[in-house]
């Protein structure tokens, strides 16, 4: 599950997963390299006082049938400035998170199918 603040909501979410609802998240196979991005998007005007923060709680049971929670806590910089979001952010998990958008919203038939079914017409 995901909590964020009040101005801040999820709006989409990339990974191997299927939601049932809202917030919840369900994973077959948790591994180490498991990844999971989560696009977050503001609604309201942010202070830049002061940090946004994210909390994301992993409810998941062991090998041995152990039920256990993990909660990852992120604070995270405000600023209107871009220049000052670039420093604090993941440059890689940027171009991975654009290209997977792109690769999802890019048809599925190829060029060449596409030229054929319009010559076809």
């Amino acid at each position: 599950q995901r909590r964020v603040r009040e101005a801040v909501v999820s709006t989409q979410s990339t990974g191997n997963f299927m939601m049932q609802n809202a917030t919840d998240m369900e994973i077959s196979v948790l591994k180490p390299d498991t990844c999971v991005t989560i696009e977050l998007k503001h609604d309201d005007k942010l202070n830049e006082e002061f940090q946004t923060y994210v909390q994301v709680a992993l409810l998941y049971t062991s090998m041995s049938g152990i039920r256990k929670l993990r909660l990852h806590n992120l604070a995270l910089p405000v600023s209107n400035s871009l220049a000052e979001l670039y420093k604090s952010c993941d440059v890689d998990t940027m171009i991975n998170s654009v290209s997977k958008r792109i690769r999802k919203s890019a048809p599925q038939k190829s060029y060449l199918q596409k030229s054929e079914g319009a010559a076809a017409k």
